[in-house]
């Protein structure tokens, strides 16, 4: 990861002095500033869409209601459902399959209307006040390139369709607030089924906020390969990088003293996916920003 580090850093001071470079007028009036924040555990996102149930037995209305939500979006609702991407309400509302509690290991991607992104790292910096890390002197010049990297490995995990409890089939609770599929159809209570995960994807994005601005970076994407009938896959290379390049004009030509950096993700997937920890314990997805002070 500190090789890694280093090497986003050189690429930056690369893309960075090119960049000027291009623009006669800019003078860059010290070395640039480079900040970081590394990931402080292993992070987790459960599956968001149920797997693809290929082989079933027990009663028949069962399996045909679990397999039409093969590879569907979970979703909760309460007193209305929204349909599998949060447009409006479904409508007749039971074809909303899952009221809130139920399906106790799945997460919605989307909740409420808005897309469940939760953060890996969350981190405010004193940037342009006083005693800060580049000074108020550049809040009107100085350029701003965030960039990070997350590494995600994913496994599949199996749905239960009829354990009245917590719904993974290696858990031993007796947490009564998740049901299985055909039980909270009212379907039958045995059977045996197989499963598939076709994979699906990972999105990550940066959210900086300050002085009452919210700005958005474009979303970084990672396709994960399927594991077929709950196997582990891990891609090659499984790492997501993505950049974003701030200016004064982003923020009405003065940045605020203080800057909120998000690092945000959401899984899209049938995996459950996770974002380890390296062998010094750090979890491997960092945030980096070189800041450089112009005139």
């Amino acid at each position: 990861m500190r090789r890694s580090l280093w090497l986003v850093i050189l690429v930056l001071v690369c893309f960075c002095g090119a960049s000027y470079a291009k623009e006669g007028s800019i003078e860059i009036l010290s070395a640039p500033i480079v900040l970081q924040e590394l990931g402080s555990s292993a992070a987790n996102f459960r599956a968001t869409r149920f797997p693809v149930f290929t082989d079933m037995d027990g009663e028949d209305n069962c399996r045909v209601f679990a397999q039409s939500h093969n590879q569907k979006r979970y979703q909760i609702g309460g007193s209305s459902c929204y349909d599998e991407n949060g447009n409006g309400e479904v409508d007749p509302k039971e074809e909303c399959m899952i009221k809130s509690g139920a399906i106790g290991r799945l997460v919605p991607y989307v909740n409420n209307g808005v897309v469940n992104y939760k953060n890996l790292i969350e981190k405010e910096w004193n940037l342009f006040g006083a005693n800060s890390e580049v000074g108020s002197a550049y809040a009107k010049s100085a350029r701003i390139f965030a960039t990070f990297t997350v590494r995600v490995e994913g496994v599949g995990v199996v749905t239960e369709v009829w354990h009245p409890g917590y719904s993974d089939l290696s858990s031993t609770s007796d947490d009564e607030s998740g049901t299985g599929i055909c039980l909270q159809a009212g379907m039958g209570y045995h059977g045996t089924v197989v499963e598939d995960f076709p994979g699906g994807d990972v999105k990550t994005r940066l959210v900086v906020s300050g002085g009452g601005t919210d700005l958005y970076s474009s979303e970084f994407m990672m396709t994960m390969p399927p594991a077929a009938q709950a196997q582990y896959t891990r891609k090659s290379d499984p790492t997501i990088t993505g950049s974003m390049l701030l200016s004064p004009d982003d923020f009405d030509g003065t940045f605020p003293e203080n800057l909120t950096f998000k690092l945000q993700w959401v899984n899209d997937s049938t995996l459950d996916i996770t974002a380890p920890v390296d062998d010094e314990g750090n979890g491997m997805y960092n945030l980096v920003l070189m800041i450089t002070p112009v005139n």
